[in-house]
């Protein structure tokens, strides 16, 4: 006879009032949570649609970065632990001012020098990946700052937010399947990367472009919480 309090094997029978409740099999479980997990999905589609159109590095990036995804929902669905995050500042990021100036001169200095790569090319591709990976492997396993988890958004605000994005996806790919051939671009049915070539077909817009990268990954690193916390007390549902 098992101990009291002892933890079940997966998919085992419990008797609950005369009844038998068979729990779900991780496998099953991990399955379900991928198939539940919108970024999958969409990682998943852009890396197939930039697959056909002759894109196909994008794609396997992209291909492989739902993979991971999918792992680690898989491995949460699972229980098992995620990798335990090394917190590096407190408060919601590093305040010194001497700090956030060389930071800052580094990423000019950083843009600067990749827009002057061309477009296409190997050195702006290594340009853009490998920082994008190694800013990836250290945010990936939690949070770099201790800070309160924020309330869950309302559901309205969820789904007007859904409607703008899945809007804007179907916008993209109904303007790329009415183009003359899906490897070049069209002036009457321009994809958002034919409306940023004008942008990127010089230095300067390449060059403020990843700023704006840079800024936006900066952004989204200080917003990173525990995804297994609680939010603040007394915030549900306020934003």
């Amino acid at each position: 006879m098992a101990a009291a309090g002892s933890p079940r094997p997966p998919g085992s029978t419990t008797p609950t009032s005369g009844a038998v409740t068979r729990t779900t099999p991780p496998a099953t479980s991990a399955a379900l949570a991928v198939l539940r997990s919108p970024v999958t999905w969409i990682l998943f589609l852009a890396g197939f649609f930039d697959g056909i159109s002759d894109n196909w590095v994008h794609a396997l990036v992209l291909w492989a970065a739902a993979y991971v995804v999918a792992r680690d929902v898989a491995r949460r669905a699972r229980g098992i632990a995620p990798p335990t995050a090394t917190v590096m500042f407190s408060g919601s990021g590093p305040r010194r001012p001497g700090l956030l100036a060389l930071v800052a001169a580094a990423a000019v200095t950083y843009a600067v020098v990749a827009g002057s790569f061309d477009r296409y090319t190997w050195p702006i591709t290594a340009a853009v990946v490998l920082p994008g990976v190694l800013v990836l492997a250290v945010a990936w396993p939690g949070p770099l700052w201790h800070r309160p988890v924020p309330a869950r958004p309302r559901t309205l605000g969820t789904a007007l937010w859904a409607t703008v994005f899945v809007a804007a996806g179907l916008w993209e790919l109904t303007a790329l399947l009415m183009q003359p051939t899906l490897q070049g671009g069209s002036y009457s049915h321009p994809t958002i990367s034919y409306l940023m070539d004008t942008v990127l077909s010089h230095q300067v817009g390449r060059s403020v472009t990843l700023l704006v990268w840079i800024a936006l990954g900066a952004f989204l690193l200080t917003r990173i919480t525990d995804s297994g916390a609680d939010p603040v007390d007394g915030e549900e549902g306020e934003r």
